[in-house]
């Protein structure tokens, strides 16, 4: 639920940005509304926080934090495999830089439009899509980095830890922060135009949205940069 949280905390936080660039405050209900909602979401969170401390006991034998990502049978490696066959890995990478790089092109399309209207004929759906996709890609940028890019980052091809990437490779942290700014920001568009279109608000929108659609190119692009810098680097002969 964290990431859950964080998300809709942006997305908060933006609509009370477009709302006090108003004279009016049209938002404010709304504003108040997501807020209660969140609340709860954050609560849940923190109580399960709480249950979850408390119903550990000091006896209880904890392993290494890559057992999950590094046992043979692990989900992240058997069910592509049985979906995609013996050589899922080269796959997986192909469908993550596609979509990636169609994600980039597509967001940098709708901020270099104009005047963009969030609410066209078809608007929503567009958006809805968009916010789909940014969410299965970041699926896969998991998948990925599990099973291919981080045992190649850290020079351990039996090590696919993301946490241990982080330490090995602290670079990565900020390739990850990049992506995942570009991953939400499609989605913060999709709730900004649900939200935002009330009076004085639908006046600043599209220029909202466009700056969200820069934002999501611009840091999609930064972390596919990364990330190829890193397979170059770490290729034989690089080292």
């Amino acid at each position: 639920m964290k990431p859950l949280g964080v998300f809709l905390i942006g997305a908060w936080l933006l609509m009370h940005h477009l709302d006090r660039a108003t004279q009016t405050g049209p938002l404010l209900g709304r504003k108040l509304l997501f807020l209660s909602l969140l609340s709860v979401i954050l609560l849940a969170e923190a109580a399960g926080e709480v249950v979850l401390f408390f119903s550990i006991s000091p006896s209880v034998l904890v392993s290494c934090c890559t057992t999950v990502t590094d046992i043979l049978d692990r989900p992240t490696s058997t069910v592509p495999q049985s979906l995609l066959g013996a050589g899922y890995n080269t796959w997986l990478q192909t469908v993550f830089f596609a979509l990636t790089f169609f994600l980039i092109g597509l967001t940098a399309f709708l901020a270099w439009v104009k005047n963009w209207d969030p609410w066209p004929k078809g608007g929503n759906l567009l958006l809805t899509g968009l916010a789909l996709l940014a969410g299965f890609n970041a699926l896969l940028f998991l998948l990925v980095h599990i099973e291919s890019l981080a045992p190649r980052f850290m020079g351990l091809p039996f090590h696919h830890c993301l946490y241990c990437l982080w330490q090995y490779v602290p670079d990565s942290i900020v390739l990850f922060l990049l992506f995942i700014l570009g991953t939400m920001a499609p989605g913060w568009a999709w709730l900004l135009a649900l939200t935002g279109r009330t009076g004085e608000a639908g006046g600043y929108l599209p220029r909202y949205m466009r700056s969200l659609f820069s934002l999501a190119a611009l840091t999609l692009a930064g972390s596919v940069v990364m990330i190829l810098l890193h397979l170059y680097f770490s290729s034989p002969g690089k080292l």
